[in-house]
Formats: C-alpha cells, sequence, structure tokens
C-alpha cells in the first residue's frame, strides 16, 4: 500500500489513527493533495494474540510504562489503535463539548448514521451468562450497567469471539484503516508512505511550518507541505513538537488508568462473554470514573501483568469447578505527569485519582460478590492506561483552531489537544472533532 507521487503536497497529515485518518479523509474530499506518514505498518490483524502483540502494539507484551510503573498501551500500525481497540462508542459529554469549545452534536450523529453504530442486539446476550450475571448483580445495587454503542457489525460480528483486542479477523469492527482507504481511493486521493517516522516539524524564515523532517527506507530526508497536520497521537505529537523548538508540548499528560477486577464463582456456567458490552456512565461527571464488564479469561489474564496478582492467578483460572467473571474501573485523571523530548514518560496518579478509582473498584467488588463470586478470589490488576492525551492542550500548545502557538500552518488534532480527559473512551469524540475543524480549515472549493 506504501507510496508517494513526487508531488507537492498541500497537506502531510502524520498518523493514521481515527484523527488523522479522518483529517486525511475530510482534506482530499476537499480537493487537497494529501500525503498520510505512519510510523508502523499495514500488518494482517486478527492472527491471534501473539502476533498482535509482537507486530501490532508498541513495545510488545511489555507496553509502555511510565517511570512510576505506570502501564500504557497502544499500537504503532496502520489506523493506530483502532487497529485493536474494543469498539467502544461514547458520545462526548456536554461539559466536555464545552470545554473544547466545540459542540459536536451534528458531527456525532452523522458519524452514527455513517459507521451505523448501534449496541450489541439482546439476542447476544443469550450465549452470556456471565455477562447477565453481572448486569443483574449491578441492577440489584442500583447501578445501572448499560449496553454500549460500537463500531462493529452485528450480522458480520461472532458473540462467541471476544477477539477485538487483538484484531478482528473478520472485519466486524470498524477501524480508522478504512478511513485511511477511502482516502487513498478518492478521485486524485492520498498517498501513504509506511514505517517512517517523522522527526520533527521544520520551518521556512518566517517561522512558517512547510514540512516534516523524516527517517524511512526509500524516503527523503524532508517532505514539504503548505500544511502540516500532527495526529501521531498524545505521546508521539508532543516529542515531534518538542523536537520542532515547540517547548511547552508534553508537561501536561492524561492516559485514562484502568483497573481490572477478576471474581470466581463455583456457579455452574457457561459463562461466555464479550469484553466492553455495558457500561454504568452515571458517575462520570459526578466521580470522574467509569465501570463496565470484562470477559473473565481477559480479567483473568490482566492480572499476570502485575507482581502482586500473578502468583494468586496463575493456577486459578483452570481451576476445576471455578469461573471467572471480570469488570473495569476507568479514571479520567487529572493532567499531571509529562512526556519528554525523548519519548520517557512520568506519569503517577495524584490523590484525587487515587480517590476516584478506590470508589469504582469498590462498586466493582460489590457487584461481584452480588454476581455469585467468592469474596477471596477478588483481586484488581492495577493501572493500565490507553487513552494517552493532554500533551499540547488547547488554549496552551495550540489555540482555539488547533494551530501550534508560534508555528503557523502546523496544525494538532488528536487527543493530545483535549485541555483534560473526556471521562470516555475518545474515538467517537475524536471522529467528530476533527470533522468539525476540518470542514473549517479551509473554504470547501
Amino acid at each position: 500500500m506504501a507510496r508517494v507521487k513526487n508531488r507537492k503536497q498541500d497537506v502531510i497529515v502524520v498518523g493514521t489513527g481515527p484523527a488523522g485518518a479522518t483529517a486525511a479523509l475530510e482534506m482530499v474530499r476537499k480537493g487537497r493533495k494529501v500525503l498520510m506518514i505512519e510510523t508502523g505498518r499495514d500488518d494482517p490483524v486478527g492472527r491471534g494474540l501473539f502476533h498482535t502483540f509482537h507486530n501490532l502494539y508498541d513495545k510488545h507484551l511489555i507496553f509502555s510504562r511510565s517511570k512510576e510503573g505506570i502501564l500504557i498501551d497502544r499500537a504503532l500500525t496502520l489506523g493506530g489503535s483502532s487497529a485493536v481497540f474494543s469498539g467502544n462508542a461514547f458520545r462526548p459529554t456536554a461539559s466536555f463539548q464545552s470545554d473544547i469549545g466545540m459542540d459536536l452534536e451534528d458531527m456525532v450523529e452523522e458519524t452514527i448514521e455513517e459507521l451505523n453504530l448501534a449496541p450489541f442486539p439482546d439476542t447476544f446476550m443469550e450465549g452470556w451468562n456471565g455477562t447477565r450475571q453481572i448486569v443483574e448483580a449491578a441492577s440489584a445495587l442500583n447501578i445501572d450497567l448499560k449496553p454500549q454503542l460500537k463500531f462493529i457489525d452485528p450480522t458480520r460480528c461472532n458473540p462467541k469471539c471476544d477477539s477485538c483486542m487483538s484484531g478482528c479477523a473478520i472485519n466486524a469492527r470498524w477501524t480508522a484503516r478504512d478511513y485511511v482507504r477511502k482516502a487513498m481511493a478518492w478521485p486524485g486521493g492520498a498517498d501513504l508512505v509506511m514505517e517512517t517516522t517523522v522527526e520533527q516539524v521544520f520551518s521556512d524564515d518566517s517561522g512558517k511550518a512547510v514540512g516534516v523532517i523524516v527517517k524511512g527506507k526509500g524516503t527523503p530526508d524532508k517532505l514539504f507541505a503548505d500544511t502540516v497536520i500532527l495526529a501521531a497521537g498524545g505521546m508521539s505529537t508532543p516529542v515531534i513538537l518538542q523536537k520542532s523548538g515547540v517547548d511547552a508540548a508534553g508537561k501536561a499528560f492524561f492516559m485514562d488508568p484502568m483497573d481490572v477486577a477478576v471474581g470466581f464463582t463455583q456457579e455452574p456456567g457457561p459463562w461466555r462473554a464479550m469484553t466492553f458490552t455495558h457500561a454504568c456512565e452515571d458517575f462520570v461527571e459526578s466521580d470522574k470514573f467509569l465501570i463496565g464488564n470484562v470477559k473473565g479469561s481477559g480479567a483473568w489474564l490482566s492480572q499476570l501483568l502485575r507482581g502482586k496478582t500473578f502468583f494468586n492467578n496463575v493456577l486459578r483460572f483452570k481451576s476445576k469447578g471455578l469461573y471467572a467473571l471480570g469488570m473495569f474501573t476507568k479514571v479520567a485523571d487529572e493532567t499531571q505527569g509529562r512526556i519528554y523530548a525523548n519519548g520517557k514518560i512520568s506519569k503517577s496518579m495524584t490523590a484525587e485519582d487515587e480517590k476516584h478509582m478506590a470508589r469504582g473498584d469498590e462498586l466493582c467488588r460489590e457487584i461481584l460478590l452480588k454476581a455469585g463470586c467468592i469474596p477471596h478470589t477478588i483481586s484488581v490488576s492495577r493501572l493500565i492506561g490507553g487513552h494517552p492525551g493532554g500533551t499540547a492542550a488547547m488554549g496552551g500548545v495550540v489555540d482555539d483552531n488547533l494551530e501550534v502557538k508560534g508555528l503557523p500552518h502546523c496544525y494538532v488534532c488528536d487527543t493530545s489537544v483535549f485541555p483534560r480527559s473526556p471521562g470516555v473512551p475518545p474515538v467517537l469524540t475524536l471522529i467528530a472533532m476533527v470533522k468539525k475543524w476540518a470542514r473549517t480549515l479551509y473554504e470547501y472549493p
């Protein structure tokens, strides 16, 4: 798929995740000549867990880590982390839309209709005894776990699968690769170069951004364009900006840390389930956390990522007569932390973050107990982050039009520009925000 035409570009888009792919598609629809640059490869998805982590994820099975020990998973591949996400489509809250100064409702509705986003049908629940048990237990505790909107076509999805986060082999789940291919297929469409790393944005004598310096096989060291759009993600974009002389980038950082709880019951199964199909958003605004379900085997596997939960759980999943149930707590953490120009990460939990996480974890424990889990089998794997952002925030690094302050014609349109965590998985918010912004960047032809 990688190709670069020998032509001057109107726009260079760095990154092909949901933000970058959306920006590229919007630009080619407006008649712009676009070059997309991706550091990863178009590696096939759906070839098993080991293949996925070895070929698509950054740092493989180890993940990226802050110096304080928090795990942060991200994919470096065509389509970014959308290639391995669970397919959740959460609407942005009214308060978050107010904080970014954009009314996104029209773009949210457009995207929902365009991609046919909807919860799974009730028929899927027929085999999900574990999920039903958790939902009913939560309801008995006056906690409403609702079905989530999904970037998944239920007519193609196998409800016995649960392989979203290791790649959907049957293409039932949308990924940003779809937008990349649409951008390339558009008349006069976008070019794409992969396995190429953008080092920095460079400018002319007037200080205006005019291109990027890259490292990649068969690619010139400098690529030129009238406009540069950075959408490399909350961890890579601030590194590029700092190397480009934007010292303010990377000095604030959120990453939506998640705790995963597992518990075991002796009630007979089968306990089939899919991960992240139900969630309670009632605490997102008031208490900064989201809770939901995790497939039992996935919740058990997460315990093996931490030494404190590894030994108590390594043999338990295969124990005769024990069946695993799982839940998660995801916190909208404070923008405390830093990403340095060398890519190293400093991120810890604040006292407020810990308070919110503890409250969510306690609710998950109460639900698992109500669902029949044996008290001493419940354990929590702590602090796995998956939505880095805030590292080039509006009002600080970029202005209201997402243009980098002091670097005209360079824009940022990924989670880096979020002034705070939106409190929910950001893909739908990102697509809506980029559509809204891109349609005002230039006048339509």
